[in-house]
């Protein structure tokens, strides 16, 4: 091993340019060797924030005994790192401080190995990637204080589990991932060349290699057995078979599963019957045996999920009928597929089987993945996810990409351009035995229950029915998310990274790699080269030539377009907007401006150019399928190319209907990734979306389906200037099921005597001056009130961040830790550190009104500081609210009460909760449609008082009974 350097520093603050640095800690070191050890303290010339004193317990006084000026640490530190390659969690973050300074040391040029980047490619399973996390994952003893020392120390340690983990792992994977790094410029190419290195030294770890596949003695990697025998059972699978004649299902019998005597009674001790649970469970049986579609809002509580599952189960047995369930969410059809399914199975004794099966887009494509294996990648995002999947690939046993680390957006991207959603993988050209997505199908072809999302639900309409089994009966939990789900998934997507992609894929020069470039078209070149005599090839070799060209043509013009386009976007978007993605709806105005004849003409070249190469390529592959009839290889190339004309023809379509014809029916916005700090090129994502899925939805689920049950605790609504009972009519008009049957079951939760609904009466209303500083001051005070046990829901980041600077000095001086949104932590790492803390708080936006289920007095205090109207410039709400007479009342207003009762949801999880929701937007009461939420909510105590009284309130509420 060569001789390393491991740095972590403390900060006051997390922005290089504002903020100061307060510690330095570094450990010199060669393997298990520590050559030297230093730390200090540095004064930072300003006072120290009280959050970072809680995080680390350095206090003023600390630093005024002990700090030393910045620049005597700058030179110590120059001394003991020098040239050594420097090694840390999040290593940039730590070296933007030193970067910053206006002259920086020398050591910020240094190789520099990031643990939290190897630990997403050696440590693929981890869950979360802090250092404590990791360190908690690989075994390392913690130290209790979150100082720059005690990190450093840490971060050595971590990089040591994480070397043995590369160094057991398969020398053939070692040597590729080394020179695809080189090739990349991958700034972890001299890693791998150490892991190298020390492989050849032989020096192996017994105990990490036995938790690695090894080579077979041939050199091979080895395949997982339990990954061979899914292919096995994929192959074996027998599809159902449908009964020639339908048995519908004795009701009584199937709800006597659920009576107090029945068999889930005997098998969970503290079994209760729930009579919502009952009347559901008969509501979805009724509807499988009588057909149509029914609506079920159940609240929470209800026991939904075994309340459709148990019937859809029976049902399917029983007729040799495949029942689809459809989620919006992972964590459901996870929750279903591990948990509820094989209760379901057990309880009824049966031969029950399931399979879960999701977006194409989920699953790898091998011959996509060979393909990049062949190029070779030409970034390091490329070449980190290659990484990653040539470790992960003989372990599988999906190839979902749920099962990868792929923290950026660059690696998500990219897997996108891997996956099977792509014109290659179809049922002619794929099979269980190397595909995948194919694998997942034949299984569900086997299933009686298939689960899937919403996206895949929607996309097998999109395809005409060719991603899932044939069904005829559906069941749709959360299906107040279906609209939007469907739009989502319907929705066309394209930018510059993604067509580079698969121009490259085509075909690029290169310089390193064999004459004539890399890619498809040179594999093509390759095999003429190989089959034919050069004059009975040469035309072959001209429509490649020809066809290069084209690729070349292309490639340049999408440049230009996409830069153009980027200059009019930036224009439209104010200066001072904010360091995130901002969305630009094209509309009529926007493309009469005089700039937009730019990109006109920038989109007329590009498209020119599209289409030459889609006639090149199609030129090419009639040639090719003439005169390779006999070739193996003919067929597989000639699918990939046909997979590339279909791509490149599609994308023309699209975008001729952006620019140039666009229609009624869609809505077209650019999406904006702003680069941060001005470091880096914005990223522009094309969209295209139908402004209606309502009549789709209607022809191809609703009147094509025999039965489909949509479920969910939040369907009813009213619309403004309703003081009535919340009705289905809004779902019905937006999901086009005019003539759906409905039922609403109350939850079994007694709201009255476990919510408390405090409604703010002597706030400004939102956008008044005073309104963010009381809602400041009052989320202080009610989370004192509630000892921390607290979630605060806002509807803007920058309303969070602000928020959060101004709460957390005053809360965490009474021991209550802020958790905000947005500081790097997952929304799971998020609520795992709010059960861990004795006394916390979240701070959460969209993600967190609904999907956090936290029982128990843990939370007690929920607070909805704004009412969760959509923004207005959003293109699909705002296109959207076009097609109504008054778009206030009749779209907004129901839209925002649905995410309203989702958020309110969030307090009470159990029979045993109790807690209090108070909401800071005054609007509930000074508002005609405030009768709309509050009329939907089930029934709590409502308390309507000024913000001085909030806190006796709730500690009174709180308080022993």
């Amino acid at each position: 091993m060569r001789t390393l350097v491991s740095l972590d520093i403390e900060t006051t603050g997390f922005d290089p340019e504002r903020d100061a640095i307060l510690e330095i800690g570094i450990v010199r070191f060669c393997g298990e060797k520590v050559l030297e050890e230093w730390s200090s303290l540095i004064d930072p010339q300003r006072p120290i924030p009280h959050k970072i004193t809680e995080l680390t317990g350095i206090t003023d006084d600390m630093v005024k005994r002990e700090g030393i000026p910045l620049g005597d640490g700058l030179r110590e530190a120059q001394r003991i790192i020098g040239d050594a390659p420097i090694i840390g969690h999040n290593i940039a973050f730590d070296l933007s401080f030193f970067k910053s300074l206006k002259t920086p040391p020398a050591f910020t040029k240094s190789t520099t190995l990031d643990t939290f980047e190897l630990a997403g490619i050696l440590v693929p399973h981890a869950g979360r990637y802090s250092l404590g996390a990791l360190a908690g994952e690989l075994g390392i003893s913690l130290p209790r204080s979150h100082r720059a020392m005690a990190d450093a120390r840490t971060a050595h340690q971590l990089y040591l589990r994480i070397f043995e983990r590369a160094v057991a792992l398969p020398r053939e994977i070692v040597n590729e991932i080394s020179a695809h790094a080189n090739r990349s410029g991958w700034a972890l190419a001299e890693f791998w060349r150490d892991v190298q290195t020390e492989q050849s030294h032989g020096a192996f770890s017994a105990s990490i290699g036995a938790q690695l596949r090894r080579p077979t003695p041939d050199g091979r990697q080895q395949k997982d057995p339990s990954a061979v025998l899914r292919r096995q059972q994929a192959l074996q699978a027998q599809p159902l078979k449908p009964n020639a004649q339908i048995q519908p299902l004795d009701v009584d019998r199937v709800a006597a599963t659920l009576a107090s005597d029945g068999p889930f009674a005997a098998q969970f001790p503290g079994y209760e019957m729930r009579p919502q649970q009952m009347e559901m469970l008969r509501k979805v049986a009724q509807t499988l045996n009588e057909g149509g579609v029914a609506l079920i809002e159940a609240g929470t509580g209800t026991g939904k999920s075994l309340a459709y599952l148990i019937p859809a189960m029976m049902w399917a047995m029983q007729n040799g009928e495949r029942v689809v369930i459809s989620t919006n969410t992972i964590n459901l059809q996870e929750q279903l597929a591990d948990k509820d399914v094989p209760a379901v199975i057990r309880i009824l004794g049966k031969a029950g089987r399931a399979a879960v099966m999701k977006g194409k887009g989920r699953y790898l494509c091998p011959k996509r993945f060979d393909d990049l294996r062949r190029n070779g990648p030409e970034t390091a995002d490329e070449a980190r996810l290659l990484a990653k999947i040539l470790i992960w690939l003989p372990n599988t046993l999906t190839g979902d990409s749920d099962e990868l680390f792929m923290p950026t957006p660059a690696e998500r991207a990219i897997f996108q351009h891997l996956s099977a959603q792509n014109p290659i993988c179809n049922a002619n050209t794929c099979s269980a035995t190397d595909c995948f997505f194919y694998q997942a199908r034949r299984l569900a072809e086997s299933a009686h229950i298939v689960i899937v999302n919403h996206a895949l639900l929607m996309a097998d309409i999109a395809v005409e029915n060719r991603a899932l089994p044939e069904y005829n009966y559906l069941i749709v939990d959360e299906a107040h998310h279906l609209e939007a789900a469907a739009t989502d998934s319907l929705t066309y997507r394209l930018d510059r990274d993604e067509i580079q992609r698969a121009l490259n894929d085509l075909g690029r020069a290169t310089k390193a790699r064999q004459a004539g470039g890399s890619g498809l078209l040179a594999e093509i070149a390759a095999n003429i080269r190989d089959l034919f005599a050069p004059e009975q090839g040469a035309a072959l070799n001209t429509l490649c030539d020809q066809a290069m060209q084209a690729v070349s043509a292309a490639r340049a013009s999408n440049i230009t377009f996409f830069d153009e386009l980027g200059k009019f976007i930036a224009d439209e978007i104010s200066s001072d907007a904010p360091d995130y993605v901002q969305r630009v709806r094209l509309t009529r105005a926007l493309r009469n401006q005089s700039n937009w004849e730019r990109v006109e003409i920038a989109f007329g070249n590009f498209q020119r150019d599209l289409d030459a190469l889609a006639r090149q390529l199609n030129n090419l592959l009639k040639a090719l399928l003439e005169a390779m009839p006999l070739v193996s290889d003919a067929d597989a190339l000639a699918a990939r190319l046909h997979g590339a004309i279909r791509f490149i023809t599609e994308a023309s379509e699209q975008l001729n209907s952006m620019f140039a014809k666009p229609s009624d029916d869609r809505v077209y916005w650019v999406d904006l990734e702003m680069p941060r700090k001005a470091a880096g090129q914005a990223r522009l994502t094309l969209n295209a979306a139908p402004l209606h899925v309502g009549l789709l939805m209607q022809r191809e689920l609703w009147q094509q389906k025999r039965a489909v049950v949509l479920t969910s605790a939040t369907l009813r609504t009213s619309a403004a200037n309703d003081s009535g009972q919340p009705s289905f009519d809004y779902i019905k008009d937006r999901l086009s099921a005019p003539d759906a049957e409905t039922l609403a079951l109350d939850s079994p939760f007694d709201y009255s005597s476990s919510t408390l609904l405090y409604l703010v009466t002597d706030i400004p209303e939102p956008n008044q001056e005073g309104y963010q500083q009381a809602v400041e001051r009052g989320l202080i005070e009610f989370f004192r009130a509630s000892e921390g046990r607290g979630l605060a829901l806002f509807t803007s980041y920058s309303a969070l961040r602000a928020t959060s600077r101004a709460i957390t000095p005053a809360l965490m001086r009474d021991d209550i830790l802020v958790l905000e949104q947005g500081n790097g932590a997952s929304r799971r790492a998020m609520v795992e550190s709010f059960r861990a803390a004795e006394r916390a708080v979240m701070l959460g936006t969209k993600s967190f009104w609904e999907g956090v289920d936290i029982q128990g007095e843990k939370l007690s205090a929920l607070a909805i500081c704004k009412l969760p109207f959509e923004v207005p410039t959003d293109p699909i709400f705002a296109a959207r609210s076009e097609t109504f007479a008054n778009a206030f009342n009749e779209y907004s207003v129901p839209e925002t009460v649905l995410r309203f009762r989702q958020g309110f949801g969030r307090l009470i999880r159990s029979k045993s909760d109790r807690g209090v929701v108070a909401v800071f937007d005054r609007r509930l009461l000074t508002k005609s449609y405030g009768a709309a939420f509050l009329n939907a909510l089930p029934g709590p105590t409502i308390m309507r008082a000024p913000l001085a009284q909030l806190s006796e309130a709730t500690r009174n509420w709180l308080a022993p009974r």
